[in-house]
Order: structure tokens, then C-alpha cells, then sequence
């Protein structure tokens, strides 16, 4: 019950590390409290909690504050993923569009086949916010047969081509780390985006590709009014020429 909010908190997780039978019942009865503060940390406590069970986990995601259900996906993000798995799936259809944003980060750190789907249908959220972090989520999805990444490239092409700058910036950094040629187009346009920060990153994304089209459009970006976005540009144009140069392949057996 202090007045300090960290204080509360770090409370919380001490009793959850304590975990005995009559603190438990007593955090319990605390995510019913009608402060949202005292909710807070009792989740926290909870899922600090060293005999937490899926129970526990699934009461506290389906809890009525929006917060407490942000606070417990937040705690389960270093625990079993197959356990929560399930969970995380129904919290990107949650009202609240924060629990949906955590949910799928939280789902991105760990991406699975079955999550893969939920999140490209994510990416149309009527929040920015949720569509950026759904977008980031699926920047690792190169373990995928070709058929389902391709249905996941296609949904980030789209974003970066039809959607708010910050949105273009989560498809932008995806698609980089993905570095499938077949979006290499669709990047390349960014390039006149009037968005420094989209230029810069795209001067970045096209360090992971090769070919004449990449090595222009990289000379005409080191002459960018941005010094980010030249600095960017020579440095991706230094690795093309030197990663991609024949004599660079051999040496590396290719």
C-alpha cells in the first residue's frame, strides 16, 4: 500500500518469490481491489510467483483491468512459451489495443508457425500502434515454408507501401531482416519517401541486397540533403561492393 508506485512493485515481487499459500491468497484477493495500483502489483507479485501455473496465468490475462492483463503478459514473456502460447493468441483479439500490442511483441520474441497468421491479420488493426508492433513481430519469419512466408511478405509489402510513416517503419525494418529479394522493389520506392527516417532506413535495408539497381539507387541516396541517411547510403554501398564482388564469394566458398 505504499504511496510509491516502484515501491508497490518490487513489494509485489518479493511476496511472489516468497510464494507461500497465504501470500498467494492474499495477492489474489488483491487483483480484485478496486485501485488499480494495488492490481498492478499483485499481478506482479503473482507472476513472480515460482509455482505458477497455467491457471494462474490464464486468470490473470482474462482479468478486467486492461492494465493488469498488459502487466501479466509482460511477466510471462521469459516463461515457457508453449504454456502461454494459447493465451497470447486471444489477447490479439483483446478491446484494449495495448494488450493487443504486447501480445504481439510477446509473440514475436518467441515466433511460432500457429502465430504467424494471427499476426499478419493483426496488421490490419484499426490501431497504428497495434499494426507497428504486429509488423515488427514478423521480422523473423525465415523458418517458414515458402507458401506461408510468402502470405506474411506480402501483408508487410503492403504496409510499407499503404500505411502511416511510423507503420512503414516497423514493414521496412522487417522486410530488411527477412531480405527476400522479391520485396526488393517495394523498398526501393521508400527511397523518395519525403520521411528522413524512411530514407535512412532504407539506405539500410538495401546493404542486404545486391545488384545495379540497389548500387544506384544507394549512390543517389549518398547524396541526400540527410547526413543519417548519406552515412547510411555509403555504408550499405561499401558492404554491396565488398560482399557481393566475385572475389569476396570465392573466398567465402560461394
Amino acid at each position: 500500500d505504499d504511496p510509491y508506485r516502484d515501491v508497490r512493485i518490487a513489494a509485489g515481487k518479493a511476496l511472489g518469490r516468497i510464494g507461500t499459500f497465504t501470500v498467494g491468497g492474499n495477492i489474489k484477493k488483491n487483483l480484485q481491489s478496486e485501485r488499480p495500483e494495488v492490481r498492478e502489483a499483485a499481478v506482479q507479485a503473482l507472476l513472480s510467483m515460482d509455482n505458477l501455473t497455467g491457471e494462474i496465468i490464464l486468470k490473470a490475462f482474462t482479468n478486467p483491468d486492461p492494465k493488469v492483463r498488459v502487466t501479466a503478459i509482460m511477466m510471462v514473456n521469459n516463461r515457457d512459451p508453449k504454456m502461454i502460447t494459447s493465451a497470447l493468441l486471444k489477447a490479439l483479439l483483446d478491446e484494449d489495443w495495448q494488450v493487443r500490442k504486447v501480445a504481439a511483441e510477446t509473440l514475436g520474441s518467441t515466433l511460432s508457425s500457429e502465430a504467424v497468421k494471427p499476426l499478419v491479420d493483426l496488421c490490419d488493426d484499426e490501431n497504428m500502434w497495434v499494426r507497428y508492433s504486429a509488423a515488427c513481430s514478423l521480422q523473423n519469419i525465415s523458418f517458414l515454408p515458402e507458401s506461408e512466408r510468402r502470405f506474411a511478405l506480402d501483408k508487410l509489402v503492403h504496409l510499407l507501401e499503404k500505411d502511416d510513416d511510423s507503420v512503414k517503419i516497423s514493414a521496412l525494418e522487417s522486410l530488411a531482416k527477412i531480405g527476400d529479394p522479391t520485396a526488393l522493389r517495394s523498398i526501393i520506392k521508400i527511397a523518395a519517401s519525403k520521411n528522413d527516417d524512411l530514407r535512412r532506413l532504407t539506405a539500410e535495408a538495401l546493404g542486404q541486397f545486391s545488384g545495379r539497381e540497389v548500387e544506384a539507387k544507394l549512390m543517389k541516396l549518398s547524396g541526400d540533403i540527410s547526413a543519417p541517411v548519406r552515412e547510411a547510403a555509403d555504408q550499405s554501398l561499401a558492404k554491396v561492393r565488398h560482399e557481393f564482388s566475385p572475389k569476396f564469394k570465392r573466398q567465402m566458398g560461394e
